[in-house]
């Protein structure tokens, strides 16, 4: 599939070090997808049913081709989210073959058509419908009506960020260490966060430090750190998180509530946006019905076990 949630786009940006380049990335790939390997080097990631699998070398293999999806190799939230992706594209090219849906005469070379992301998308389009715009004034009216959350701003937090590497020692303290009490000190004796970020900013010059601006917290039921942010509220810290090589410390400076937007704000949106409403909501129900009949099981010990770091 070619379309990247936004929500994995903005983990990748919470936990992302700048300049960072992603190790696998950086691997060759064997001809044969890294079979060859001893299985403690290519650990299965996902398995489907009792025979399907899912291994490391697929997922750096499916990265390599797909130029996109490279940032998300930098940080283990990146690495969770390119294989839920891969995934959802297998299970697409399952159902295709089982639906006898016929393939294109072409793949792309070096394509492994296990994750054929072409044939997976005409597979999805013909099993996800058609999503269409109301007619009138008057249908639009109705789904405005019946369809609320479709037409609401989610909560948004500003958001500012201290990222520091774990190997590094400030006051003869690890950064993890060192974190954690300064985090203390904001919350109980009026320590200044950007005092912090100063100093951080002085300890790691080439890490981008403080405002990170608005985020949408929509999604937080399936993504703890944006649940964290949220339950946090205006002025709240979260942290230290620990990431690869780096530990961070997130402080909500600003909060907006969710808002639902007036009819004679959006009636002329209301067309395109009930399409666009539509589609993500497919997806969703898309992937819910495909991992349910595969019975996809995601190993995330064996994710957290990876080691993805940047260089």
């Amino acid at each position: 599939m070619r379309a990247i949630h936004w929500r994995k786009t903005l983990c990748v940006l919470l936990f992302a070090a700048a300049g960072t380049t992603p190790v696998w990335a950086q691997v060759p790939v064997p001809p044969n997808g890294g079979a060859d390997r001893a299985v403690n080097e290519d650990p299965v990631l996902v398995r489907l049913g009792e025979q399907d699998l899912i291994r490391a070398s697929d997922v750096r293999a499916y990265a390599q081709r797909r130029i996109d999806m490279r940032p998300l190799l930098t940080t283990p939230h990146g690495v969770r989210a390119l294989v839920d992706e891969i995934a959802m594209t297998r299970t697409l090219v399952l159902e295709g073959e089982r639906l006898k849906e016929p393939r294109a005469s072409e793949t792309a070379p070096g394509t492994d058509t296990r994750f054929d992301d072409i044939y997976a998308l005409a597979v999805y389009r013909k099993i996800a419908g058609e999503c269409q715009a109301p007619a009138d004034e008057v249908q639009a009216r109705k789904y405005f009506d019946e369809h609320p959350q479709a037409f609401t701003l989610p909560a948004q937090a500003r958001v500012e960020r201290i990222i520091l590497p774990k190997t590094l020692e400030l006051d003869k303290f690890p950064a993890e260490l060192w974190l954690g009490l300064q985090a203390r000190a904001v919350a109980t004796s009026g320590a200044r966060f950007e005092a912090l970020v100063q100093r951080a900013a002085e300890a790691a010059p080439a890490l981008r430090q403080g405002d990170l601006g608005w985020m949408p917290l929509q999604g937080a039921d399936r993504e703890p750190v944006l649940a964290a942010l949220q339950s946090a509220g205006r002025g709240g810290l979260v942290g230290p998180l620990v990431e690869g090589d780096y530990v961070y410390l997130l402080r909500v400076a600003d909060w907006r509530d969710a808002q639902k937007l007036p009819w004679d704000a959006v009636k002329h949106q209301v067309p395109t946006r009930a399409v666009q409403y539509c589609r993500e909501t497919q997806r969703e129900r898309v992937k819910t019905d495909l991992f349910q009949r595969y019975r996809v099981q995601i190993d995330d010990q064996a994710l957290r076990a990876l080691k993805v770091v940047g260089s």
